[in-house]
């Protein structure tokens, strides 16, 4: 049994809730960044995702609880992904948006490929608990290092295509 979560029927729905609010949180995205701005949407995301890592990791035992967790996940995704496509587009002149993309999108398949290979052994030594609880205190700190990589550089306008 894994923290509650022992068919994969069950696993496949928390998975679901988890998609859904990364979907609701994304459709959402532009009318949020509009009323929070990019800091608070940072913040947002950050504490979302390491309550539910800190979930996942430590107080997971049982299926409604997992869901709960999964949702927060979920929707910590659902924002931090635009907010980084945003960040790219801005970054980059436009006639180089399609290759900005494209590398942005081939650094998140590199992070699947490489996750297994660097947090296998984290998992293995700490357990599941002891890992979660880890990638929760790393989304804090890169948190807060991106919160202070916008302070020192500055608000940016919002992209056009983010614009209602």
């Amino acid at each position: 049994m894994r923290n509650g979560i022992d068919t994969p029927g069950l696993r496949a729905v928390v998975m679901t809730i988890a998609s859904a609010l990364a979907v609701a949180a994304s459709l959402f995205f532009g009318l949020t960044l509009a009323r929070l701005g990019a800091v608070a949407m940072i913040v947002l995301a950050t504490a979302t995702g390491a309550v539910g890592l800190l979930i996942f990791g430590s107080w997971t035992h049982g299926f409604a609880i997992a869901c709960i967790a999964g949702g927060l996940l979920g929707a910590s995704l659902g924002i931090f992904a635009p907010l980084l496509y945003a960040a790219v587009m801005r970054a980059v002149p436009a006639e180089a948006s399609g290759q900005a993309v494209g590398f942005l999108n081939a650094a998140i398949f590199i992070g699947s490929f490489v996750n297994p290979i660097v947090l296998g052994p984290l998992r293995m030594i700490a357990g599941l608990s002891g890992h979660m609880t880890v990638l929760a205190g790393l989304t804090v700190l890169l948190g807060l290092a991106t919160l202070t990589f916008v302070k020192i550089r500055g608000p940016r306008p919002v992209p056009a295509i983010m614009e209602s």
